[in-house]
Parts: structure tokens; sequence; C-alpha cells
């Protein structure tokens, strides 16, 4: 083999090794390299009542090739040091996932004493009571559910009734809850929070019901156009409610006391307690449609306000929308300090 032959394969060679290199040294895509697997904590309950036995969550498990699963703290495979026995501030809690540990920090806590009586509107229809069972001293809760307005306002009828279970627990946020049918009620003040009692909701100051004892009437006129109901053209409404809880309806060309104080009870429209429906929030209908003085009126319906039946300014919305060849319109109601004679 001649000198310049050798050269010649020798140069080959190096090309080849310096090639070889490069393609071992590039990522190319064929092998990444392993990352370390993560366990971290997505959600967590973080107050608990005594007692409880086990804890609420869930976790983001992270595998050594990226792929993220999402994982229920109480699920096959993940332990944890959970311990509700005995009230504490800020316990911590290790959980473990495939061998990768996380932590979170809970609060047991001892459940105030469940102290309420009376009757409470929950939905619509339906009202929870609570009393004491005076031969055992228990708390015993009574949902009865109404057919309308008119049923539970002048007793016309008796209502479905039955006895539930409850528990006692601690809401996400630490306060004392009584779970009763799937929901939970926070209690305050000897009551449930956000839901009036019966006595407050025939208060009229208390804007849940209407003031029998004072006239409503519309901010403005209504307009003219011909997408309005006729009978509301440059009108504006007067509205009372009587002592049996239905709903009496005029147009007037002015809301003055005289006019209002000339009134009769041959109203434009008249609506029933018994298709009125009542709520947390308060009285109201929606979708009623009766035989009006003139006319039929459909699909009526009040809005009730922030302040409600209270507001001098704007108690509840009043509708009629359109439907088909029917016009409707939609008036803005407040509280006057005309009283109904």
């Amino acid at each position: 083999m001649t000198k310049k032959v050798l050269i010649a394969i020798l140069t080959v060679l190096l090309i080849v090794v310096g090639l070889t290199s490069c393609n071992d040294g590039s990522s190319g895509g064929k092998t990444d390299p392993k990352r370390p697997a993560t366990l971290s904590v997505s959600s967590f309950t973080e107050y608990y009542p005594v007692g409880a036995e086990k804890p609420s969550g869930s976790l983001l498990y992270t595998s050594t090739d990226g792929k993220i699963t999402s994982v229920g703290i109480n699920d096959e495979g993940v332990t944890h040091n959970f311990d509700a026995k005995t009230a504490g501030e800020g316990k911590l809690l290790k959980i473990t996932y495939n061998g990768i540990d996380a932590a979170a920090k809970y609060n047991v806590v001892e459940p105030e004493k469940i102290d309420i009586t009376g009757t409470f509107i929950v939905e619509k229809n339906a009202t929870l009571t609570f009393k004491t069972n005076t031969a055992t001293k228990k708390l015993e809760i009574t949902k009865e559910e109404w057919a309308n307005w008119d049923d539970f306002y002048n007793l016309q009828n008796v209502p479905e009734s039955k006895t539930l279970d409850y528990t006692i627990g601690i809401s996400p946020a630490g306060r004392t809850v009584i779970r009763v049918n799937n929901w939970s009620y926070s209690v305050k003040d000897g009551g449930l929070a956000g839901y009036p009692s019966e006595g407050s909701y025939f208060e009229f100051d208390a804007g849940y019901t209407p003031n029998t004892g004072y006239y409503y009437v519309s901010t403005a006129k209504e307009d003219h156009r011909s997408t309005t109901n006729v009978a509301a053209h440059d009108k504006y409404l007067v509205m009372k409610f009587n002592a049996y809880g239905n709903a009496y309806f005029w147009f007037t060309d002015n809301v003055e006391a005289g006019t209002l104080n000339a009134l009769s009870d041959d109203a434009a429209i008249i609506i029933p307690a018994s298709q009125m429906t009542f709520d947390n929030a308060g009285l109201n209908f929606k979708n009623v449609t009766v035989a009006g003085k003139e006319a039929t009126a459909s699909n009526l319906a009040i809005i009730l306000n922030k302040d409600g039946y209270a507001s001098k300014t704007s108690a509840f919305g009043f509708v009629s929308s359109d439907d088909g060849d029917y016009k409707g319109y939609s008036y803005t109601m407040k509280l006057t300090d005309v009283a109904v004679h």
C-alpha cells in the first residue's frame, strides 16, 4: 500500500468518525432526558368538622415522561395522614403518591351549637320549620311545599309536609352549617343566613311582600309605538295589592293622589294570589295570562329589584312580553305615600 492510498483511507475514516460523533451528540428527537416526577395539590378543602373521616381535594401527578394525571386525594394508591379527631388550626397534611410527596395545611373546627327555631322561606313555594322536640330534646326540621302564594298567605290548603334528616358541618370558609336535602345553610343569629323568616317576610319594610296599604305607580308613561300594547299607549300604570294578596292594575293618564283616590276595584287587570309564587327573594309571578277588562293580558311578570317592594324609587319591574300578535309593555314601579282607600 502506497503512502498516498494510506492517507486517503485515514481521511475517509476520520470523516466517518466525525459524522458519527455529530449524530450521537445531537438530540434528533430520539432520546429525551428523564425528568423527576412531581406531585402537587390542585384543589383542597381547608376546613373540616371534628370527626371528619377524610380530606377533600385533588392532585396533579406529572410522570418522568411529562404526562400529567389528575388524581383524587382519596383514590387508590394515595396515602395521607389526615386526622380530624381533635380541633386544631394549621395542621400539616402529608400526601404520598407513587413515592412522591406533597403537603397541604388544614383546619379542624368544632361546629357551633345549632340554636334555631321558626319557619324560613328557602325556595319556590317552600319553607323549612325548625323546632326542638320536647321529648327527645333534639332538633327536628320539617319541609312544607305549598301550591302557590294564596295557599301560603291565606292558608287555603294544607301543604305537603315531610320531616327531613340533617347533618351539622363546616363550610369551606370555616362556618358552621346545617345540611338539609343536599343543601348547606349557614346559621346566623338564630336563623338561616340569606333566607327570611316567616315573620320578617310579612314585614313591609323588609321588601319581600308588597305593602297592601299604599299604591304603587310607574316611574314613567309607556310609549305609543306599534310594538306596544294599545291599552298602555302614553299611560302610567297603577297597582295595588289587597288584603287577600290579589293584585289590581289600572292604566291612567297621571298618578296624582286625586286620580289614585278615585280608582275603583273595576281594574283593567286583576291577578289572583293563586297565580303568584314566593321564594326567598320575594313574592312574584311569571308568564301569567289573565282575562283583562278589555282584552286578555298575556305573559305578565314581576321582576324584583334590589330593595324589593319597599322601594319608593324602583321597587319592581312589571312586564308583559310580546307573543305572536300580542303586544306587550314594560314598567318600573315604585311605592307611593298615597294610601289605598
